[in-house]
């Protein structure tokens, strides 16, 4: 059973990925947190094989929260999710070692499935 943890502040867009997830990676369970910071505290109890992070969020935004998992040495794998083509934001992701893919939102079934099958060993059947 693999876990991710899914950080968004926007209820709608967490219910609609986490049923994406559902829909999409069985095998999977989702933890769900609409506060960074208590996401952040969590990580290392909760150990999820990837963590969905969406960038704009009040209090600590994903750009924070990334830097805070640097500062601490976690090599969680990190998907960034973002309703913003910014072209800095497109450039700045992959100067962090952990994160393996930058979604635009709303993610795609296409999209989260490639995520999920080069991250975690979940492939396409068929």
């Amino acid at each position: 059973m693999k876990k991710i943890m899914l950080v968004d502040d926007t209820p709608i867009a967490s219910f609609i990925m986490s049923k994406a997830i559902e829909a999409h990676l069985p095998n999977s369970i989702v933890v769900d947190y609409s506060d960074p910071e208590e996401a952040f505290d969590k990580i290392l109890s909760e150990n999820p094989d990837i963590i969905f992070l969406d960038l704009n969020m009040p209090v600590m935004d994903g750009w924070e929260f990334l830097e805070k998992m640097k500062k601490n040495h976690m090599s969680h794998k990190v998907a960034i999710l973002s309703s913003s083509c910014n072209p800095l934001d497109l450039r700045r992701w992959q100067s962090y070692a952990n994160v393996v893919n930058f979604c635009i939102k709303p993610i795609t079934p296409n999209v989260l499935i490639e995520t999920a099958g080069e991250n975690l060993g979940y492939y396409r059947a068929g």
